[in-house]
């Protein structure tokens, strides 16, 4: 058999015939040296054409020196993140990601399973105030 007529072989049950299908093998390759060390910015522009030029004139001027990555949040988001992840963050700096937290995630679940109507937010709620 020659390679297309083998790769169009319509004989056997369906799930084992060959056409139409489609083969794709990948493989993922470092491109670049790992940074030696990291570091995190947050930076803030009051409109999008300023951010637009930071983007091009400062992260992406030097190939040797790109950012791993760049993130674009609007000033309701920032605001959001600040009010309601503030008290998260405390709670991940003193008492860790173990057992603790995941004890209290499953009250916060508990309390919004709760057969009232205000139970699935009041939780959330009292996070963001």
């Amino acid at each position: 058999k020659d390679v297309s007529r083998h790769n169009s072989d319509t004989t056997g049950e369906d799930c084992n015939r060959s056409e139409g299908k489609v083969l794709i093998l990948a493989t993922v390759h470092d491109t670049f040296q790992a940074p030696s060390k990291k570091r995190m910015f947050w930076v803030s522009f009051p409109d999008m054409e300023t951010t637009a030029a930071f983007r091009r004139e400062v992260c992406l001027d030097n190939p040797a020196d790109l950012p791993i990555s760049c993130e674009y949040l609007d000033r309701d988001s920032v605001d959001i993140i600040d009010r309601s992840g503030r008290i998260a963050t405390y709670l991940i700096r003193y008492l860790g990601t173990g057992d603790i937290m995941g004890y209290l995630w499953n009250v916060k679940t508990a309390i919004g399973e709760l057969p009232f109507s205000w139970a699935p937010l009041f939780c959330d709620k009292f996070l963001h105030t």
